[in-house]
């Protein structure tokens, strides 16, 4: 799928074997968000006008928030009931990545969509949240969020597992790649990746193109004092 356009980029020229590639401009919104302490970045949701609440302290989460309101008009939520999502760790992001999951949630709203349902935000180390090269990072430090599917204002869902239509090595955004077979679902799903890696609103993408761990969800990080985006 050809590489979309960003009206301030371009920020992202993805490698056709899917490597790791530098950022090529200083001012992505990928490294200003990584860059940010927790009182400017909960003063960026503030400017925005995002509905959050600090959740208690966790271990390596520098920011850890609640989201208390859809973003854009976008609901972001795990599939646990709603009465038990403020209690559930899974639903704790910090503040950095809430920045660039409001700008997802801007660009899939456009798509008609209404949810986007994830399986976890914040997972401890204990539960394999973080690997030993990123430890307190990752999903552990609550800047990665595991990505299942958009639901849309009729209804209509897009699931990562079922619709996304790729395979392992291929790659996602570099020249001709495209979902195979192609259908309106999965160019769309296609399309928020390569739309969000254009616009470079994460460092790390992960889609089931990357590996069996990744068979249905997108995987979607921020990882600070990276100067690279990997987007595979």
């Amino acid at each position: 799928m050809p590489l979309m356009s960003s009206p301030s980029g371009p920020f992202y020229e993805p490698d056709s074997e899917g490597r790791p590639v530098a950022i090529l401009r200083d001012d992505a919104p990928n490294m200003h968000y990584a860059a940010l302490e927790a009182p400017a970045c909960e003063g960026e949701l503030v400017r925005r006008g995002v509905a959050y609440a600090r959740a208690t302290p966790m271990p390596d989460v520098m920011a850890p928030l609640r989201l208390r309101g859809p973003l854009h008009g976008v609901s972001v939520h795990t599939t646990l009931a709603p009465a038990d999502r403020d209690k559930a760790l899974e639903e704790i992001f910090d503040c950095r990545l809430v920045l660039a999951v409001d700008d997802l949630a801007a660009i899939v709203g456009k798509h008609d969509v209404a949810e986007i349902i994830h399986s976890n935000a914040y997972r401890s180390r204990a539960q394999n949240g973080c690997t030993a090269k990123y430890a307190g990072l990752q999903h552990c430090g609550g800047l990665a969020v595991d990505i299942h599917a958009y639901k849309k204002r009729d209804g209509t869902m897009l699931s990562v597992e079922r619709d996304f239509h790729g395979r392992i090595g291929w790659s996602t955004c570099a020249g001709e790649a495209h979902p195979a077979p192609p259908s309106p679902v999965s160019s769309e799903l296609w399309g928020f990746v390569c739309d969000a890696a254009s616009r470079a609103i994460f460092n790390v993408i992960l889609t089931p193109n990357y590996n069996t761990a990744h068979f249905n969800h997108m995987h979607v990080e921020i990882t600070p004092d990276a100067e690279w985006m990997l987007i595979k």
